[in-house]
């Protein structure tokens, strides 16, 4: 007997035929002697649409009333799902984030997880009964109801499979898992069967909108391996683990997308206004990528891209460091574990892209990963061009 964590996200439990749909897969998993905890998202538009009846009375909301709002989505699904569980013979309870145990820190609308105590949890199955989980919510030391933003109910379903010592962590989708491009802009992409964590982090980074990444590292800390899969149909998916079994990878296994960024760069005169602009940044809450500080002559060239969302809280940086901020861009990134032991990999990348026309603005590179600031403009192109010469290409 083994301890699974189920996540179902919105477009799993979209209306009452879905959710019976989930009700079945858990009491199946259920009666084959394992026991189940369920996480579940709120169903499909109805955060966006809780969001949209708050701005239609103040379009600034008070974001701990926000939090109280948004909250009401997963209790929804959690109690929906329970019931159906409950009409197909198989006893079944819900819980809210704060009942579950997870505790977050005071931050409303973008809470982290501190601990999991999840007591009624554990009482739940070893009574034998299912346990379901409203994700994306917590409750802080204050007694106060939380939201973990972006990718919240991932990150509960692996924080609570971490703290129960679940055998796996499983997140249904209506995707049949992590493929090599997104299928919807490049026909060739093909479903990636193995992953490591580190592939996974920065393929999410890059925009494969799966799973959060805060989810997948907390999953590779933790070494809790993860499941990416459809609930709409029956296959495999992709696994996420520690380490990759194949033995003769190629030496790109995917690349992602991503529009939502804009590129900032400064020249600044010393370290000390390099730490200040980063301080400064933090402080304002906005998301860097791909930092850097190169010393010149002069001082330092900083340049780092900084999330959609986030460019208003830019302004301030503008005017005291003179960032200058180039929101035409886009982020395209390549991933593979071989990329270390491959030397000439850049080069022969760089070289490609100089062959179709294309300079990018930057270009970042790691262990596993190769990733190029472009114009907006040319990211579909550059997109498929490279998946089809460094991924389709390099296929076995």
């Amino acid at each position: 007997m083994a301890i699974i964590v189920q996540k179902y996200g919105g477009s799993s439990v979209a209306d009452t035929s879905r959710i019976m749909n989930v009700a079945r897969r858990v009491v199946e998993r259920k009666r084959r002697g394992d026991d189940v905890a369920v996480v579940v998202s709120a169903m499909a538009d109805t955060t966006d649409d809780l969001i949209s009846l708050a701005k239609q009375i103040d379009e600034a909301p008070p974001e701990r009333e926000l939090d109280m709002l948004l909250t009401a989505g997963e209790r929804i699904s959690m109690a929906l799902l329970s019931i159906a569980i409950r009409k197909l013979g198989v006893r079944a309870a819900s819980f809210t984030g704060s009942q579950s145990g997870i505790i977050t820190d005071d931050d409303h609308t973008r809470a982290r997880i501190i601990d999991v105590l999840p007591t009624r949890i554990i009482e739940t199955m070893n009574s034998g009964a299912v346990a379901i989980v409203a994700g994306f919510q917590g409750v802080s030391g204050k007694k106060e109801v939380t939201t973990l933003g972006r990718g919240g109910s991932d990150t509960t379903a692996v924080a609570l499979g971490v703290a129960l010592g679940a055998e796996v962590c499983e997140i249904y989708t209506d995707v049949e898992g992590i493929f090599s491009a997104d299928p919807r802009r490049v026909a060739s992409a093909r479903l990636i069967e193995e992953l490591s964590f580190e592939e996974t982090l920065d393929l999410a980074y890059f925009g494969a909108g799966v799973i959060h990444s805060r989810a997948v590292e907390l999953a590779r800390v933790s070494r809790l391996p993860l499941l990416i899969a459809s609930s709409l149909v029956e296959r495999e998916g992709t696994r996420i683990m520690s380490e990759n079994r194949g033995m003769e990878r190629p030496r790109f296994v995917g690349l992602s997308r991503r529009e939502d960024v804009c590129f900032c760069r400064a020249e600044l005169p010393d370290s000390r206004a390099v730490a200040e602009l980063f301080g400064e940044a933090e402080r304002e809450r906005i998301q860097l990528g791909l930092s850097r500080a190169e010393r010149t002559e002069r001082g330092f060239n900083v340049s780092f891209l900084a999330e959609g969302k986030d460019a208003g809280s830019l302004s301030g940086l503008v005017q005291r460091f003179g960032l200058r901020v180039d929101p035409e861009v886009c982020l395209v990134g390549m991933v593979g574990e071989e990329i270390s032991r491959r030397p000439g990999v850049l080069a022969e990348a760089v070289s490609f892209l100089d062959s179709l026309g294309i300079v990018p603005h930057a270009v970042e590179t790691t262990q596993i990963s190769i990733a190029f600031v472009l114009k907006s403009s040319c990211g579909a192109e550059t997109e498929k061009a490279l998946h089809e010469k460094f991924i389709r290409g390099d296929a076995f």
